[in-house]
């Protein structure tokens, strides 16, 4: 669909100035989820599409889809045309971007009974909302929908690792705690458009977890 478009999160360990350049910003700071990616659009003309993280899922009969039985059971379609209606609908293209985990993604990490989806941005054209807005949004959960995990929101790096990175990166997961946490996304409250760094598409990274990758990779 137009306006969808794929980015990488930058690593911690090739943009080691980030949290220096950005230490006096406020910032939104959530857990990292295994799972695999999915985005859900409402193009300009009404129609819905469900989409990968490189592709466009169409049904095909007889055969089951992880991504779009999700979709229709967690009831996203109907949800999303009445969070879309809060921002003049009509003639824009809307487009939910999250994480979708349990049976048949990665293994089932979180050992969840059945999938579930939790969304990490909100795009309108394009455009995404700046995230202290987007996971600050009541009305996105009222209707059902989950954020990713929110470890820290509208605070300063200083606030948030007073003893380091390492120990937030290293935590267990919000979403089953018996899990350790893959790692973190750290982003500004404010989506600035100029890049704050060279290697940056946009401008937050990731951290993942020493514990997390010493335990998965062995």
């Amino acid at each position: 669909p137009e306006y969808i478009y794929t980015y990488d999160i930058e690593g911690a360990q090739n943009v080691p100035q980030f949290l220096e350049i950005i230490k006096d910003k406020s910032i939104v700071v959530t857990e990292k989820l295994e799972g695999m990616h999915i985005s859900c659009t409402i193009d300009k003309n009404g129609y819905f599409h469900v989409c990968s993280r490189n592709y466009r899922i169409e049904a095909v009969p007889g055969e089951f889809n992880t991504w779009l039985d999700t979709v229709a059971r967690l009831g996203i379609e109907s949800k999303m045309r009445e969070y879309c209606k809060l921002f003049e609908g009509e003639g824009h293209t809307f487009t939910l971007r999250g994480e979708l985990i349990g049976p048949g993604s990665q293994d089932n990490y979180y050992e969840l009974k059945e999938t579930d989806i939790y969304w990490f941005e909100f795009e309108r054209n394009g455009e995404p909302m700046c995230a202290g807005r987007f996971f600050g949004d009541k009305r996105f959960t009222d209707l059902g929908f989950k954020h990713v995990p929110i470890l820290a929101y509208r605070w300063t790096c200083k606030d948030v690792f007073p003893e380091g990175i390492k120990l937030y990166a290293d935590g267990q997961s919000v979403i089953n705690n018996k899990k350790l946490r893959e790692g973190m996304v750290v982003k500004l409250e404010t989506e600035e458009k100029e890049k704050l760094h060279r290697k940056l598409k946009r401008n937050f990274i990731k951290f993942r977890s020493l514990k997390y990758l010493d335990k998965t990779e062995h």
